[in-house]
C-alpha cells in the first residue's frame, strides 16, 4: 500500500494484511526530486510502477516503488497536475486531471 506524503515530498509504503485490513512496516518508499513539482494524486500500473501527478511540475512521473527509479515521464503544457488513472480497452490510456487555481489567466 502506498500513501503520498505532499508536504515532504516523499512516497512512503506499507505492508497491507489482506485477512484483518491492518496496515504497518512504513518506510519511505522514495522521495520526489526537487524542482519536479509536488506528489498529488497517483494510480499503479499492470507492471507494478506507480504514476505520480506533480502539481508545479507539469509532469506525470511512473515510478519503481521498490528502488524509486524513474520509469517513464510524460510532460504536459499544464503546470499544476492533480491526478492520473489508466482507463480506455485494456486500460491502456492515460487519463491526467489539471487544476487552473493559482494560475493567471495567461498561464
Amino acid at each position: 500500500m502506498y500513501y503520498i506524503d505532499t508536504p515532504t515530498k516523499e512516497v512512503w509504503a506499507f505492508d497491507y494484511d489482506v485477512n484483518d485490513g491492518q496496515i504497518s512496516n512504513k518506510r519511505t518508499a522514495f522521495a520526489i526530486p526537487e524542482g519536479t513539482g509536488l506528489p498529488d494524486g497517483c494510480c499503479m500500473d499492470s507492471q507494478g510502477n506507480l504514476w505520480v501527478a506533480q502539481w508545479g511540475g507539469s509532469r506525470v512521473v511512473a515510478y519503481n516503488p521498490l528502488n524509486g527509479s524513474i520509469v517513464a515521464e510524460v510532460h504536459l503544457p499544464a503546470s499544476n497536475v492533480t491526478s492520473v488513472t489508466f482507463g480506455g480497452e485494456n486500460l491502456q490510456d492515460l487519463y491526467i486531471t489539471t487544476a487552473r487555481r493559482g494560475l493567471t489567466d495567461e498561464e
